[in-house]
């Protein structure tokens, strides 16, 4: 049985400041008669008596679950072996491919990394994208579409071309969502760069601080705090502590999924860009590092020590971008292209894996 994906984030606590009767959403709950709370004090030996009893790394890992990742590696190499992704599975995979945490679905994705892409008929191409090429429309076009329906006197014409509106909202629909998931990852992965740059000295107090500030933005009445009063209202002790606690917890989650695509782009290409199962929304599975080696690996297991860069990462890379500019041309969505082949040229993967 697949492992369960450790990576959610923490089920919402009954205690969470805010959340009790009494308080206004979003409000610190009023404070007891006795006076505010107060966390209580640390106690060192507590630390040192659990780092005594820890035992063995070893010794504490789950053999089922390793044994997991192990078939799951298996499985990815397999579905590696079969022929290249043709046209109708690439459409199918932007149009309708969805995000998942589930391992059986990311252990498929890295599969389809393996397999490739065959080369395009542009033909071929052109059809399946024909439904989806509309011209852009504002949305008071559409209303002023949707309104000439209305008028049609005979009933036949009118379920006509209603049926026709809304395969065509929905056909709008799957393109725009596609373009955003583009500029989605485009942005995630600039985040996890510019998170990475905060490495080193001082990275700690920077990092508080950023979390101080997105937390804050969350909440009206610590907007206007200066960031003394700020860092006071969170590290102190009471409730802002603990839902500060709580929600640094989540995000931690989010940052690592992010640094983790940015590792797929790195050793894999723009196929992150690509494959909706990537979404830096998705927490990744817990055998996701292990994947993701054996991915790598496989890929540059021909690779000429003379080449800076192996030649298979750099030909899918360079095949994956002029797919997805292929796509985007094709749903008629130009500024969102030019931006995201932008972002590919300023900041192409370094070919390299490091988690």
């Amino acid at each position: 049985m697949p492992p369960e994906n450790d990576h959610q984030p923490p089920a919402e606590s009954q205690d969470i400041p805010g959340s009790g009767a009494g308080s206004a959403p979003g409000f610190p709950p009023h404070e007891d008669a006795d006076g505010p709370s107060a966390k209580e004090p640390r106690d060192p030996s507590k630390k040192k008596r659990a780092k005594e009893n820890s035992g063995n790394d070893d010794e504490k890992k789950d053999p089922v679950a390793a044994d997991s990742v192990s078939r799951r590696i298996a499985a990815v190499l397999e579905i590696g072996l079969q022929p290249p992704l043709d046209e109708a599975e690439i459409f199918r995979l932007v149009m309708y491919g969805r995000t998942s945490s589930v391992p059986s679905e990311e252990t498929k994705a890295m599969g389809r990394i393996l397999r490739g892409f065959g080369i395009m008929d542009l033909n071929i191409w052109r059809n399946l994208f024909a439904t989806h090429a509309h011209d852009a429309r504002t949305h008071d076009d559409m209303r002023e579409e949707l309104r000439q329906i209305d008028e049609l006197v005979d009933l036949g014409d009118r379920l006509i071309m209603r049926e026709q509106e809304i395969k065509r909202l929905l056909n709008e629909g799957d393109a725009a969502s596609y373009g955003l998931f583009t500029l989605r990852q485009v942005e995630g992965l600039k985040f996890a760069k510019d998170w990475k740059a905060t490495a080193g000295r001082g990275s700690r107090k920077f990092k508080q601080s950023y979390n101080e500030r997105i937390f804050a933005l969350h909440h009206i009445e610590l907007r206007e705090m200066t960031p003394q009063q700020l860092s006071e209202a969170l590290t102190t002790g009471g409730a802002w502590d603990d839902m500060f606690t709580h929600w640094k917890r989540q995000n931690e989650i989010t940052v690592t999924t992010r640094n983790q695509i940015l590792t797929l782009y790195n050793a894999c290409g723009a196929v992150v860009l690509l494959d909706a199962i990537w979404d830096i929304r998705t927490h990744r599975t817990k055998g996701f590092p292990e994947l993701c080696d054996a991915v790598y690996e496989s890929l540059i297991a021909n690779a000429d020590p003379k080449d800076e860069h192996p030649l298979a990462l750099t030909r899918f890379h360079e095949n994956t971008c002029t797919l997805i500019a292929l796509v985007l041309k094709r749903l008629n969505l130009p500024e969102i292209r030019a931006h995201v082949l932008a972002f590919l040229q300023e900041h192409p993967p370094s070919f390299t894996l490091a988690h």
